[in-house]
């Protein structure tokens, strides 16, 4: 047995040396195999040593003796302690191995823990018995993104000021001296709550929340769900295979981060506001690169791509197709990805390249449509993604809502085709124009030029109606995510895609929006845990967020390959979109 096993994985790591670094599904599937096959021989003979064991215990005539069995068991425990270690550097055994268990587990309480959360009588989290009033509150502010679509006016200028009395103190006194517009109306929230206690304030909050809630269950009672989605969910795939859409994989990831980091306190000074703290915003942004005068979306997207094609062991002439997914441009004529094409050196090339927009959702939108031309076109057997901001040339410092939230970056992915389990499986896109007003930047269009005598400099930068964009995305997102993958807007487990395969996402890869964003996202279930962040240090770097994250989790080893990723965002127009891939 022991000849068979090692003859068969010496034979594999014969094969990995011969392959190399060319077919990473290679090792990822044969490498489980072999991990299986060669722990199975080590439970055979430590049970076989404990069978001994026991007969010589029990008195029993048995050619081990104590001394050979203790021997024995101290080898094969340490070899096969040894060999687990190799298969997690190698494979990541130990996190499939409780992925495949944890499914295993989980889904026969699965359609009961579903049934309980679909009922609008659902607990909110904050009313779970036995929390303190601290966690409750908590919660509540975590949350209160969600509900705020129920909220009037008035009440969300009221949890406001309640919110800022427990966080922040009692507002100063005079503090809305010179303030106009909705920075009046928040200052003033602030200094009626100011009358309260901390504790008061909290309670009242929490009261204003249950009362969200209330009218949020009244409501889902009482209205029939509306579908407006545009959903490919594995139909067009050339695998015949209901649960690939695109057999496309990420063979290589590249990020580009300017050198000069800009901590809150240089946004204050910016902003010039004696008063203004960035922290005080709920931005969750701690620092954020900013772009010298050197550094464009160009010259950033160039060094994306080149790192990109370095991690897939591509050169950059093997690229078919460039797509610029930046949502923000260089300049209006000619298009960003023919002047990527020429930084890159490939002026001369002919290889096609165009740009795709949609704002902070381009990534994966670019990755939609580069699907969909791989998988219907032999032409386009590798694909480069780029993304890139130069956010900070349309920030408005005086606004204290956004100065703050904003960075600079670009990631690149290339795309090859694949012939094994890597592909994409879904992808949704829901679009409400109701919302266009909410994120906008007027300018740099033809409808105001500059010549324009209504042309006011501010309209080149970055404008937000927070409350009302936070209200459309609040009515709107859960039942969105339901239309995406049933159960989605309940957890991330045992989830049905394409009605053929229940899987778990592994990890989610969100557009870096806010920390009040991505705290909300607890809401819906989802482990903190399996939230990728890097809004805390990279800032919301607009379409570059998403691969900025994703080139943050492979880098960091926290996804590996097999694993199951869902990129999700919301942009402005407003639109919501995802996608679920196995990376």
């Amino acid at each position: 047995m022991n000849l068979f096993v090692h003859g068969i994985m010496y034979g594999y790591f014969g094969l990995n040396d011969l392959i190399g670094d060319t077919d990473s599904q290679f090792r990822a599937v044969w490498g489980g195999r072999i991990t299986v096959l060669q722990c199975s021989q080590f439970v055979f003979a430590l049970s076989f040593i404990t069978t001994a064991a026991i007969q010589n215990f029990l008195g029993h005539e048995c050619t081990e003796t104590y001394k050979t069995t203790a021997v024995s068991a101290f080898v094969y425990g340490s070899y096969l302690m040894l060999f687990l270690r190799f298969a997690e550097s190698k494979y990541g055994w130990f996190a499939r191995l409780e992925h495949y268990l944890s499914i295993t587990f989980r889904s026969q309480s699965k359609s009961a823990s579903h049934a309980s959360k679909t009922n609008i009588n659902t607990t909110m989290p904050w009313q779970r018995p036995g929390l303190s009033l601290e966690k409750r509150f908590e919660h509540a502010c975590k949350l209160v993104i969600i509900l705020s679509h129920a909220a009037t006016t008035e009440e969300l200028l009221t949890l406001y000021g309640y919110y800022k009395l427990v966080n922040f103190g009692a507002a100063p006194e005079n503090s809305d001296k010179g303030l106009q517009g909705r920075d009046l109306y928040k200052r003033k929230a602030w200094i009626e709550a100011s009358n309260l206690s901390p504790v008061e304030a909290q309670e009242k909050y929490i009261e204003i929340l249950d009362k969200l809630a209330d009218r949020k269950r009244s409501k889902a009672s009482s209205q029939a769900k509306t579908s407006g989605a545009s959903s490919n969910i594995g139909k067009a795939s050339k695998m015949n295979d209901p649960f690939v859409l695109y057999p496309i994989k990420i063979a290589g990831m590249g990020s580009y981060l300017p050198e000069r980091i800009v901590s809150n306190q240089e946004i204050q000074r910016l902003n010039g506001n004696d008063d203004y703290a960035v922290e005080a915003t709920r931005t969750g942004v701690t620092t954020r690169h900013f772009c010298s005068e050197e550094e464009t979306m160009i010259t950033m997207s160039a060094e994306a791509i080149r790192r990109a094609a370095d991690s897939a062991s591509i050169s950059l002439n093997d690229i078919d197709l460039i797509l610029c997914a930046s949502g923000i441009s260089h300049q209006t004529i000619p298009d960003d990805a023919c002047l990527i094409q020429k930084e890159l050196g490939l002026g001369e090339s002919g290889i096609r390249a165009f740009s795709v927009h949609g704002t902070c959702l381009s990534f994966m939108v670019a990755l939609d449509v580069a699907g969909s031309m791989m998988n219907s076109s032999s032409k386009y057997k590798t694909v480069a993604v780029v993304s890139a901001s130069k956010a900070s040339a349309g920030i408005n410092f005086t606004d204290s809502h956004t100065a703050g939230l904003f960075g600079d970056g670009a990631a690149a992915a290339i795309l090859t085709q694949s012939s094994g389990t890597n592909a994409v499986h879904a992808t949704f896109t829901e679009t409400y124009g109701c919302g266009e007003q909410y994120c906008q930047i007027l300018g740099g269009g033809t409808h105001r030029p500059a010549d324009n005598p209504s042309y006011e400099r501010l309209m080149d930068k970055f404008q937000m109606d927070g409350e009302s964009t936070v209200k459309l995305i609040g009515a709107r997102l859960g039942d969105a995510l339901d239309r995406f993958i049933p159960g989605l807007q309940f957890g991330l487990e045992h989830l049905l895609v394409n009605e053929t395969k229940h899987i778990d996402i592994d990890w989610i890869v969100p557009h870096q929006a806010s920390g009040l964003a991505l705290d909300a996202m607890s809401f819906f279930g989802w482990p903190q845990e399996k939230i990728l962040r890097t809004l805390d240090c990279y800032g919301n770097c607009v379409a570059a967020s998403i691969p900025l994250t994703l080139a943050y989790g492979i880098k960091s080893g926290k996804i590996r390959r097999g694993d199951r990723v869902m990129i999700l965002g919301t942009s402005a127009g407003v639109s919501f979109g995802g996608m679920v891939f196995t990376f």
